[in-house]
């Protein structure tokens, strides 16, 4: 997958969904190190509603992005749809880990099982993936709630005719966490995602593609 800049900047200007577009740059900036991506990040932090808070704060320190994560997680809204779960599980899971003392984990995973009848669109199944990537492997008993249900997302995007971005993005990314095989589930990733349409989830997909290509 070679990363086209202009087409990637069409792709700024265009996606509205702010979470999404700073996880994209910032997916991309963990994956190719080039500082472009964290400060177009860091430049519109206005547009965060989770993860991307996070990393600001990972990267600067400025207790304005621990404030306003501490804000969120004093008022964060319920995940009524797949879409919500992608914008805020993650987010959950990772103040949980460094801030919270892990006594969500629970709910998290409850959420997600509450959600399955899901289990086929992207932004549920995108969200399995970055959650347990933030979840402790430790709270087995919950990790392995979201393991499980990204093993049958993962199975279940295998006997589709063709993979899409958010497709290869499940699959190599469920294979660098270890929680998937990779003889079987990276070859069909990787082959499809030489002729993979630019979409909502490409980017992610490439930045993926560039972390277990390393």
């Amino acid at each position: 997958m070679q990363m086209e800049k202009a087409r990637l900047t069409a792709y700024l200007n265009a996606v509205e969904n702010g979470e999404v577009k700073l996880r994209s740059c910032i997916a991309l900036y963990q994956s190719t190190g080039e500082a472009a991506f964290r400060e177009y990040a860091l430049a519109h932090m206005d547009k965060s509603s989770g993860m991307s808070l996070l990393f600001a704060w990972e990267q600067t320190g400025g207790p304005a992005y621990r404030q306003a994560m501490d804000a969120l997680m004093a008022d964060l809204p319920a995940a009524a749809d797949p879409e919500a779960l992608y914008q805020f599980a993650p987010f959950h899971a990772a103040y949980d880990v460094r801030f919270g003392g892990r006594k969500d984990a629970r709910r998290i995973a409850a959420a997600f099982q509450t959600m399955q009848d899901a289990l086929s669109d992207p932004w549920y199944y995108l969200a399995l993936v970055d959650c347990i990537e933030q979840m402790d492997i430790q709270l087995y008993e919950h990790y392995r709630v979201l393991a499980d249900l990204i093993l049958r997302a993962a199975q279940a995007r295998l006997r589709q005719p063709a993979l899409n971005a958010a497709d290869c993005c499940l699959l190599m990314k469920g294979v660098r966490l270890g929680l998937l095989d990779p003889e079987k589930y990276l070859p069909p990733a990787l082959k499809s995602c030489s002729t993979l349409a630019w979409d909502h989830f490409y980017p992610l997909a490439l930045a993926e593609y560039g972390r277990i290509n390393a």
